[in-house]
């Protein structure tokens, strides 16, 4: 919370650089499983612990989109995406602003 508070912007893009490497990871294991048929990968057990939970708090919060702003899956990406591009790294508030 130190380093968001601190330099939202550049800690922002960190976190969605690791978010988006875990799903490169899940959708490489997803791969290897479905078109390899590969359940014996080492890897395999960490990339689906990494994530899982990544994976549980994206579908709970495009069911809340949807359940409380009607908002469809591709509309809350793009929400997101214009949210985090406007930033305003000199306001507090605004980091706020991006969990509604």
């Amino acid at each position: 919370m130190i380093q968001l508070l601190a330099d939202p912007v550049n800690t922002l893009k960190r976190i969605n650089l690791y978010i988006e490497c875990a799903f490169r990871r899940l959708h490489r294991l997803r791969n290897l499983v479905a078109h390899g048929a590969r359940t014996d990968s080492v890897v395999l057990e960490a990339g689906v612990r990494a994530a899982a939970p990544l994976v549980g708090a994206t579908f709970d919060r495009i069911h809340h989109a949807s359940a409380s702003q009607g908002l469809s899956p591709v509309e809350l990406i793009a929400k997101a995406q214009f949210r985090i591009a406007m930033l305003d790294a000199t306001q507090p508030a605004s980091l706020v602003n991006l969990l509604d």
